[in-house]
């Protein structure tokens, strides 16, 4: 047995990994094919993540993971494209990686929601003759109530995740200079006002001619993703892509 497998076995029996979507024990033979997904999904939560990646969207009829649909306030706050990987809901499997994000710092999870990103990313990008070399990571920060609740920031696990992924920087350029209410218990309109001054660019580092990619977990009415973005592209960024593993189910602030 290689060296590499004698390793991965031992931490397979020492670590016990788990399903990402359902918590169910993973075999040691999934363990031991590699980091193609089989060690961060069981066979049924992997089958039907590929089902809901390619669901189509009802506004544009592309599978999720090529539909490039934005919230009105996304794309009115000078979003370039937006990146996701299926519809969010409690019930699917990228609903439930989300939400496991959201409480454990899941960094398998996060590694193979960055792999499943990142043709998406490098396509966006090919198509405005960037390179991800020159791409900046940054990401919109958590509340600081969740992250004392959880430990840890979700958006900015991703965020460092998909920088390693792509090799490129990872900046904390977005900071949260206010609380705010919980924007899943909100409207459409109540999220906007919820967000108003929430972020400021850090006066840390510079977005001057950068092109940027800013990561949520979850996009729904776009109103925390577009606050940032603007502020982002008032501070000099040349662009600004977004990427989430999960959008909203609801297409009505969509176009």
């Amino acid at each position: 047995m290689k060296k590499r497998s004698v390793r991965r076995f031992l931490w397979y029996l020492a670590a016990v990994p788990r399903c990402a979507v359902c918590g169910c024990l993973l075999g040691a033979a999934e363990v031991m094919r590699g980091y193609s997904g089989s060690d961060v999904l069981c066979p049924e939560c992997r089958a039907e993540w590929e089902r809901e990646k390619l669901t189509l969207c009802d506004a544009c009829g592309l599978p999720a993971v090529d539909c490039r649909c934005m919230p009105t306030a996304l794309r009115k706050a000078g979003a370039e494209t937006l990146i996701c990987l299926g519809d969010y809901s409690a019930e699917g499997a990228v609903g439930r990686m989300i939400l496991r994000l959201k409480k454990i710092r899941l960094r398998r999870a996060a590694a193979f929601a960055a792999a499943q990103l990142s043709p998406g990313i490098k396509r966006a990008l090919v198509m405005g003759n960037s390179s991800p070399d020159i791409l900046t990571v940054t990401w919109t920060p958590r509340t600081k109530k969740a992250k004392r609740k959880y430990g840890h920031d979700q958006a900015e696990l991703l965020a460092r995740t998909l920088a390693d992924e792509l090799g490129c920087a990872c900046l904390s350029l977005i900071l949260r200079c206010r609380e705010n209410k919980e924007q899943k218990m909100l409207g459409a309109e109540e999220r906007m006002e919820n967000v108003q001054k929430v972020f400021a660019v850090n006066p840390k580092f510079s977005a001057a001619g950068k092109t940027i990619l800013l990561v949520d977990d979850v996009v729904t009415s776009g109103a925390s993703l577009g606050q940032a973005c603007a502020l982002l592209l008032t501070a000099g960024a040349e662009r600004v892509l977004c990427a989430a593993p999960g959008r909203s189910r609801s297409r009505k602030n969509q176009k």
